[in-house]
C-alpha cells in the first residue's frame, strides 16, 4: 500500500550535528532525469530527518527525491487514493510505499510539485523547512501509522497528526527567535494546503 500527499508520544530531540544516516539506515537518494532541483532540497530533508527518532524510521529503507515531471508516461497516468478520492500520481507531492512482499517501505518526494504548490520563490530557510518538511513529515506519519502506532481512523488524518508532532517541535527549536510567527503561520498554512493544495493519497505499490 502506498499513501500520497495531495499537494501522544513525547518528542525526542537528537543532538546537533548528528549524521544524516543513523542506526535506522534510511538512505536519501536523488532520482532526476530532466528536472534540475534546487541545491537546498536534499540538505533540507537530511536536516529534518536527523531530528526524527530512529525508532520511527525503523523499516523505512529509502527516501527518494524525484520529480513528477520526470515520471514515465505510464506512472503519470496512474492514480492513487487520498481521503477516498482518486488522485493522479503526477499531481501528488509525496508518496509513501508500505512494505510489500520482499520490498521494504520507502518514500517518494516530488520536489517539483512541492515547490510548485508553494507558488512563490523560496528564499528563506524557514520556508524551505516548512514546504519540504510538511510533505516529508506527513509521509513519515504514514510510516509510523503503518508500523508503530496503528489507529482505526482515516489514514490521512492520522498522518497529519503525526506530521504536526514531528514538524512543529523541529520548527520551534530551529526558529525559536520567532516562535509566535511559527504558530501564526503553520495553522493557516495547513488549512490552505488542505483546501487548495496538492494531495496525498494511497495505493498499492
Amino acid at each position: 500500500m502506498a499513501s500520497a500527499y495531495p499537494c501522544g508520544r513525547k518528542w525526542q530531540w537528537l543532538p546537533e550535528g548528528a549524521p544524516s544516516r543513523m542506526a535506522h539506515n534510511t538512505e536519501i537518494k536523488e532520482a532526476y532525469r530532466g528536472y534540475l532541483p534546487p541545491a537546498w532540497a536534499k540538505p533540507t530533508v537530511e536536516r529534518i530527518l536527523r531530528r526524527v527518532p530512529d525508532s520511527y524510521l525503523s523499516g523505512l529503507r529509502t527516501i527518494v527525491l524525484t520529480a513528477a515531471g520526470d515520471l514515465s508516461h505510464g506512472r503519470r497516468r496512474r492514480k492513487t487514493r487520498s481521503r477516498k478520492k482518486k488522485v493522479k500520481i503526477s499531481e501528488a507531492c509525496g508518496l509513501y510505499h508500505e512494505k510489500w512482499r520482499n520490498e521494504p517501505a520507502w518514500i517518494e518526494l516530488f520536489v517539483d510539485n512541492i515547490i510548485g504548490a508553494y507558488g512563490a520563490p523560496i528564499r528563506t530557510g524557514f520556508v524551505r523547512d516548512l514546504v519540504i518538511g510538511e510533505v516529508l513529515a506527513h509521509e513519515l506519519g504514514h510510516h509510523i501509522h503503518a508500523t508503530r502506532a496503528p489507529e482505526f481512523k482515516e489514514g490521512e488524518d492520522v498522518a497529519d497528526k503525526w506530521a504536526a508532532r514531528l514538524l512543529m517541535p523541529y520548527l520551534m527549536r530551529r526558529y525559536w527567535y520567532f516562535f509566535p510567527l511559527v504558530v501564526w503561520v503553520i495553522r493557516p498554512w495547513r488549512w490552505i494546503k488542505r483546501r487548495f493544495g496538492r494531495r496525498h493519497g494511497s495505493r498499492r505499490a
